[in-house]
């Protein structure tokens, strides 16, 4: 993967697990928490493809 395969994969894993956090706020029908577990598996894995993609002009990693 290169110079940022561990965070690259260390994101990958964080989306992979807030996904799962989401699954089980939907079972427990807390669909707002569901909606936010999603929202930073989205972010997680975004930048992980950003990070595959080079695309390291990028200094703060932030959500706004």
């Amino acid at each position: 993967m290169g110079k940022n395969s561990d965070e690259i994969r260390e994101n990958l894993k964080r989306a992979e697990i807030s996904i799962k956090a989401a699954k089980d706020m939907v079972e427990k029908e807390y669909y707002d928490i569901a909606a936010s577990r999603a929202y930073y598996a989205a972010f997680y894995a975004a930048s992980a493809l950003l990070l595959k993609e080079n695309t390291s002009h990028l200094t703060v990693w932030s959500h706004r």
